[in-house]
């Protein structure tokens, strides 16, 4: 694989391989792949969940509250005001 990078990402790649972060190029390469794939898993759980969320609200099995909601019903169940 041929990957053509920018001169300040050319300039990036090499100030990690001259630090001693990387060995080399494709180490540098995979770690940044590896690291989108984590990236892109999480955003799209993240999606998932919110969607179930969306879908709950919708089908009524949960309903709207703001913060200031949550915290008088949780005093009043504490008995505090």
């Amino acid at each position: 694989m041929d990957v053509r990078l920018d001169k300040s990402l050319e300039g990036y790649v090499a100030d990690r391989i001259e630090s001693g972060e990387f060995d080399n190029a494709a180490d540098l390469v995979n770690d940044a792949v590896r690291l989108q794939q984590e990236y892109l898993r999480s955003r799209d759980n993240l999606r998932r969940e919110i969607q179930k969320g969306l879908d709950d609200i919708e089908a009524g099995r949960i309903s709207y509250a703001t913060a200031d909601d949550i915290i008088a019903k949780a005093r009043a169940r504490m008995g505090l005001k």
